[in-house]
């Protein structure tokens, strides 16, 4: 923390991560959250971090002196370049595919085929064991309807075992990764040992995909797929995020200029608005824009021309005030799924955003009670004019004006969008142990915020303590004399967003 009146209990000065109060340069976040103070009574916090969540006050962000981002990046790897390591090595341009299990000695024996490849999909045969003995191989074209039920009859693991039947007592242990440098049609592929450990470190999308493509996931799924299950895991599950929406605009006519708009921070607002007072389910952000600003920047997910023309319309002549509502504890869940070649597609993304129907409500509510500011003295003199957007023929301000609610719950399914905060597809508990080790597996771990089954906050510190901690225990197992991990101890694979988590 940078700004010396914070530092206490809850800060401190000597971590990676800068942090320092936004600017304060526009009174519309104190317009704001004043009028949320008399309407709602949310009370101002100077400070979110010590201990009392729900009020208004102003972001701290991840900046530095020099007003630049602070990512993880800039803040373990850049920022300590100066500092000699022989226990980090980053290959560029790769992508890490699958991770092959100890007690197959090639590709060719975990999943009998190169998913994707040129192979006759419909006659392959996967070998489990010896490649001699016809009783411990299995043709994985079969009836996917039996799969999970012939897997839940198979608990005895004195069995033959074949592709479907895996639950074993003893630890799993993974020996090689494939890894492929360079684009698919020239790259090439190699397999380095591994002498101890793999961190999976790939992100809420790409860490499922890696598992999956290795056999560690749902049944059916994969073997659908022709990938030889090695473990069932609800892999690729649960998969969630703080569903957000822009559509909640404002005309203002103050004349502030962009640079203002663009450094000028923002504030946030917490707020339960079901029946437990002490937990925030919504969080707002407020954000203002000058005339002229690209539509683009004021609803980043807009995808409807017509709408955009209403709103170039509104930013020629008057500045524009955001108020994002976000879901922080939804209830609907999704998953993360393989594409049609598993190890060279991008895998799938179906969010059921707003799927529960206590989510659509929540939401609905939200963005009411925001409506509902518009009687405040507060709002009313300072010139607040609510924007309502025409979506479609159906979805108009008509709609608004003989049912908000049903207006906005339409808006909802046009303009709900991630907030770039996915989290839960390899979750604690279900996937992960306590020490984020796969469950069955001794030398695999994930860490990022795919084990991460539920949180209100935005992960990006969550991310990185998980990391702290996976880091303190890979020490204190190895028992290194310098308190690191040999370089060919450990292999993280890492896949960098070029969109950083918020």
């Amino acid at each position: 923390m940078t700004d010396t009146s914070k530092v206490n209990k809850f800060h401190g000065t000597q971590g990676p991560f800068i942090i320092k109060p936004s600017p304060r340069v526009d009174k519309t976040f104190d317009i704001v959250g004043k009028t949320l103070e008399e309407r709602y009574h949310v009370k101002h916090l100077t400070d979110t971090n010590t201990g009392s969540t729900l009020g208004y006050s102003h972001y701290d962000l991840y900046m530095d002196t020099d007003g630049k981002r602070v990512s993880s990046y800039t803040a373990y790897i850049k920022n300590r370049s100066k500092r000699k390591r022989n226990n980090l090595y980053i290959l560029k341009n790769s992508e890490a595919v699958r991770i092959l299990m100890k007690d197959h000695e090639t590709p060719d024996k975990v999943h009998g085929h190169w998913c994707g490849g040129t192979e006759d999909r419909n006659n392959i045969v996967h070998n489990t064991g010896d490649s001699n003995s016809n009783s411990n191989s299995v043709n994985l074209e079969t009836n996917y309807n039996s799969v999970e039920q012939t897997t839940k009859s198979n608990y005895n693991v004195n069995k033959t075992r074949s592709a479907v039947d895996t639950i074993v007592e003893e630890k799993l242990r993974v020996s090689t990764v494939e890894i492929r440098i360079g684009n698919l049609t020239a790259g090439k592929l190699f397999h380095p040992k591994v002498t101890k450990e793999i961190i999976l470190s790939a992100g809420t999308i790409n860490t499922p995909k890696i598992l999956m493509n290795s056999g560690i996931g749902p049944t059916a799924p994969l073997l659908k797929k022709n990938i030889r299950l090695v473990k069932r895991l609800p892999v690729g599950e649960n998969y969630w995020d703080h569903v957000h929406f822009q559509g909640l605009l404002f005309r203002t006519n103050d004349g502030m200029t962009e640079d203002e708009t663009r450094y000028g921070g923002g504030a946030g607002i917490l707020m339960s608005l079901l029946d437990d007072p002490a937990r925030p389910n919504v969080e707002y952000q407020v954000n203002k824009f000058s005339k002229g600003t690209p539509v683009k920047q004021i609803i980043t997910d807009l995808n409807n021309p017509a709408v955009e023309a209403q709103l170039n319309t509104t930013l020629a002549k008057y500045s524009v005030v955001r108020i994002t509502p976000a879901l922080v504890r939804p209830k609907s869940r999704g998953r993360v799924i393989l594409g049609e070649y598993p190890t060279t597609d991008y895998p799938l993304i179906q969010g059921e955003y707003l799927k529960d129907p206590e989510d659509m409500f929540v939401m609905v509510d939200a963005i009411l009670k925001i409506e509902q500011l518009q009687n405040v003295p507060e709002f009313k003199k300072n010139g607040f004019d609510p924007i309502i957007l025409n979506y479609s023929p159906s979805c108009n301000s008509s709609l608004h004006t003989h049912n908000p609610s049903l207006y906005w719950a339409c808006a909802l399914t046009h303009l709900a969008s991630s907030n770039w905060h996915p989290m839960g597809t390899c979750s604690l508990g279900q996937v992960v142990d306590d020490s984020f080790l796969v469950n069955s597996f001794d030398n695999l771990r994930v860490a990022d915020a795919s084990v991460i089954p539920v949180m209100s906050g935005h992960p990006n510190a969550a991310v990185a303590l998980i990391a702290e901690y996976v880091a303190d225990q890979l020490k204190a197992k190895y028992n290194s004399a310098s308190g690191t991990i040999s370089r060919v101890a450990v292999i993280m694979i890492v896949t960098i967003m070029t969109k950083l988590f918020k």
